[in-house]
């Protein structure tokens, strides 16, 4: 397995270049999955300098429907790919952070290429999309902004629009999420309950990024997320929207468990 981080918040390298989003291009003995195209054409620039075409990709899958992971999928388009995409159900409504469109693009929703899914999905053997998650154990505090129009009404986005790749491999289990919006540790339970054990590996951000300092609640918080998922025996690669401030709250806990995730970097397993 080979995942080649493409875009991310922070660059890893010289010449590569970050922007808040995420973007992933993952290698399996079989096949070439993107998982996530960063908000912009930035993201296929850096494919260029890191030696990735990303028109060699099997098919992609986008994690939720934000503008910061989906917002490279129409340029790439435009560079001539034509393989499935894969958005779970919702994941095209009108999403807000505050006053600002937080959603995807809307002409991704005309693509014939796309592919709606309504729930889990196998997409071959050793590759499948799961969402349903039902818990809210460690909800991320950050969600509470983020809303959905329906109609002429304001909701609370309750992330139903969310879902996560899995890929088995050399009998190691490989879980890919975006945002983690629904919460790592219902993540983690939904994947056991899915595949019926905790994944090997992890890559995802954790969605707690904050302006300004965290509250001790929000501390707390991080720390037994962190506790829970150090019980999972897992690897986690995180970036993103979990913020340095997060990260450095849970690596004292964590360790060699937890490691981070930057643009440009290069990760063998």
């Amino acid at each position: 397995m080979r995942i080649t981080i493409l875009m991310e918040n922070i660059p890893g390298k010289p010449g590569i270049k970050a922007e808040h989003g995420l973007g992933m291009y993952i290698e399996t003995e079989g096949r070439k999955i993107i998982m996530d195209t960063g908000q912009s054409p930035l993201t296929w620039e850096n494919a260029k300098t890191l030696g990735v075409d990303p028109l060699d990709a099997d098919f992609i899958v986008i994690s939720h429907g934000h503008y910061d992971h989906a917002g490279g999928v129409m340029s790439l388009c435009e560079m001539g790919s034509k393989v499935p995409i894969y958005i779970q159900k919702g994941a095209g409504a009108d999403f807000y952070n505050g006053e600002k469109y937080d959603g995807i693009d809307k002409r991704i929703l005309d693509l014939p290429q796309l592919r709606v899914v309504d729930g889990d999905l196998k997409i071959e053997e050793g590759i499948s999309l799961f969402s349903g998650f039902r818990e809210r154990v460690y909800w991320p505090r950050g969600n509470y902004k983020l809303k959905v129009k329906i109609g002429h009404r304001i909701l609370q986005d309750d992330f139903r629009h969310e879902q996560c790749l899995l890929i088995e491999e050399d009998g190691k289990l490989f879980l890919f999420s975006g945002c983690a919006h629904n919460g790592m540790v219902n993540i983690l339970k939904r994947c056991e309950q899915f595949a019926g054990r905790y994944p090997d590996f992890v890559f995802s951000g954790f969605h707690m990024m904050k302006k300004g300092e965290y509250e001790l609640y929000e501390e707390r918080s991080i720390q037994e997320t962190a506790k829970f998922m150090l019980k999972s025996g897992s690897v986690f690669y995180t970036g993103h929207c979990t913020s340095l401030p997060a990260f450095e709250l849970m690596k004292p806990i964590m360790e060699d468990r937890l490691r981070y995730m930057a643009s440009g970097d290069v990760i063998e397993l």
